[in-house]
């Protein structure tokens, strides 16, 4: 017994002191790939991770959160992002890591061996662990201008979906919080934009002083993936798509309709809320093509900013469906449904009972999309962070133009653009020349 106690304490204090063997024994991963191993060891002053989905990073970067907060008494550890449920994946990696042990076959516990170093875990109303040596790893969004980030003394901030987070915050909030502490800075993210994440990147392969440090990893820099799988999906996506996503480069935006210097400014870290009383509300309807989704887009117009106060999305579904969907959120909002009426449209429309039905022309297309970028761009309408489909959908709407005509939306059968479309059409509902008008004539 004394001799399975002297091996697990040994194992557990080389675990602790070395950050690879850590994250193994976290996650019980047999093996850290190189690349992989280079990103636990980060440790500039601000340190710029640029990486394509399915390498790791964020399983890494909360293995690195969670072994400094062990390390280091008494510390503060944030963990942000654009919404409370981006940062609260870190959270959920590490809380979730933490509920087996996946060691047993040395360790002989159902207990996780760093479980002994936490005091608790909360969920509500934030993220919260706090470790017996006094250390704790705190979770808020950066929304709103940073609100819920200003006036916290923070040894470490780890801030995911950097790309998304605005720049006021990031120079203005995030960055005074180094003054006191020196916390070090770990900004995570694939790209997107041409934006302060952007800028430090191309700053930090410049700096010879180690104050900032960089990282660039692309799908196939995680072995431990199918990399005949990752081959299909880059057949079946356009190629721009595939270099920002999987690749990790930053790519020209000019095609985009909806400019990153747009989007990093309309979503907010809020939940749609529903049906309330004595609101008023317009509903935007894309009805699916082929592969495509139906989604209910329902707008709360009472006051600007208008809000989304529900999204329905499904697809392989009957029309009859459809049609039953669009007359029940009618009657629980009291609201016009601005409907997709093109091609199968059409006849579905018709028996909607409060459908405006629109047909979508290369010309009225252009108008309902310019007129929701107006409202963007001026902020009249803001987004829940936490739709990532709908924020993917946007930044990978563009505007083609050929010799004779432009056309607008996505350019694959993989890139969907129904969220848009839905939104768009519930915008045109509101529009300043027509706001609950029964007919739209295009």
């Amino acid at each position: 017994m004394r001799a399975q106690k002297y091996l697990m304490m040994k194992k557990i204090a080389e675990a602790i002191t070395d950050r690879v063997v850590f994250t193994k024994v976290l996650y019980g991963f047999p093996e850290i790939a190189p690349k992989q191993k280079e990103l636990l060891l980060m440790d500039g002053e601000i340190n710029i991770i640029v990486a394509g989905r399915r390498f790791g990073k964020t399983t890494y970067l909360a293995a690195n959160a969670f072994h400094y907060a062990i390390m280091n008494p008494n510390t503060v550890t944030l963990i942000t992002a654009p919404s409370i449920d981006q940062a609260k994946i870190y959270f959920d990696l590490i809380a979730g890591a933490l509920e087996h042990n996946p060691m047993d076959d040395v360790i002989k516990s159902d207990v996780h061996p760093f479980r002994m170093f936490v005091k608790y875990i909360k969920n509500a109303p934030f993220p919260e662990l706090e470790l017996y040596n006094g250390a704790k790893i705190l979770v808020r969004s950066t929304a709103f201008k940073g609100r819920y980030l200003r006036g916290r003394k923070t040894n470490r901030i780890y801030v995911t979906e950097a790309s998304f987070v605005n720049d006021e915050v990031f120079h203005n909030v995030i960055m005074p919080m180094r003054l006191d502490t020196g916390a070090k800075i770990f900004l995570e993210s694939t790209p997107y934009g041409r934006n302060y994440f952007f800028e430090l990147y191309q700053e930090a392969q410049k700096d010879l002083t180690g104050y900032y440090r960089w990282f660039h990893a692309t799908v196939y820099d995680n072995p431990f993936l199918d990399f005949d799988e990752i081959e299909r999906q880059k057949k079946k996506i356009p190629e721009y798509v595939f270099n920002q996503e999987y690749m990790g480069e930053f790519i020209d935006d000019s095609k985009a309709v909806f400019s990153w210097r747009i989007l990093k400014n309309v979503f907010e870290d809020y939940y749609p809320a529903e049906y309330i009383p004595s609101h008023r509300y317009v509903i935007g309807l894309d009805i699916a093509q082929v592969n495509d989704y139906n989604v209910f887009m329902v707008l709360d117009v009472t006051r600007k900013p208008y809000q989304i106060a529900e999204i329905v999305r499904f697809n392989d579904t009957s029309y009859e469906y459809i049609i039953e969907e669009a007359n029940r959120l009618s009657r629980k909002y009291n609201a016009d449904i601005y409907v997709d009426a093109t091609t199968v449209g059409r006849p579905i429309a018709e028996k909607i009972k409060r459908a405006v039905p629109i047909t979508l022309t290369i010309k009225s297309k252009s108008e309902i999309i310019d007129n929701l970028v107006l409202l963007l761009e001026r902020k009249d309408i803001i987004l829940p962070a936490k739709e990532a489909v709908l924020r993917d959908e946007m930044k990978y709407f563009r505007r083609e133009q050929s010799a004779r005509t432009v056309k607008m939306g996505s350019d694959s059968k993989r890139v969907h653009d129904d969220m848009v479309i839905a939104l768009a059409l519930a915008a045109w509902g509101v529009r300043e020349d027509n706001v609950f008008s029964m007919s739209v004539e295009l």
